[in-house]
């Protein structure tokens, strides 16, 4: 699953930053706690079989009930995700940093690719492709 344990509490890395989860499911960490993080990591914890990474790179749409919740993900992540780099160009840096990205070699003609862990075995690989001229930023 890929955390560590310490008496009843577990531990683990989400994006970069450590989450504590105790035996009676509170949870602590130096960030802010939230239901969009809480909800997916007990979720994980839960149901995670501890499966190494497969290596293969599957779309959000592929992904289970990923065509129902696809054009929601897009509104909610992408579109605003895609915005920052828009507004500015720096900040794809700082985002590596602060989230412990790591840059990735792809297949796919982009100017960004890197890789983000939301939760230690489940990797998010983001694209991004800088405007040029009158075409807007795109995410192959």
């Amino acid at each position: 699953m890929g955390a560590t344990l310490a008496g009843d509490k577990l531990t683990l890395k989400i994006l970069g930053k450590d989450f504590t989860v105790d035996s009676e499911g509170n949870m602590m960490s130096a960030c802010h706690n939230n239901v969009w993080v809480m909800v997916p990591l007990l979720n994980y914890i839960i149901s995670s079989a501890g499966k190494d990474l497969s290596g293969k790179w599957v779309p959000f749409r592929e992904l289970t009930n990923g065509i129902v919740w696809s054009a929601f993900f897009e509104q909610r992540f992408e579109k605003p995700l895609k915005q920052l780099p828009d507004a500015y160009p720096d900040l794809i840096e700082d985002m590596i940093c602060i989230f412990s990205g790591k840059p990735e070699e792809t297949n796919f003609d982009s100017d960004i690719s890197l890789v983000l862990y939301p939760l230690p075995k489940v990797p998010m690989l983001i694209f991004y492709t800088k405007p040029e001229e009158d075409l807007e930023s795109i995410k192959p």
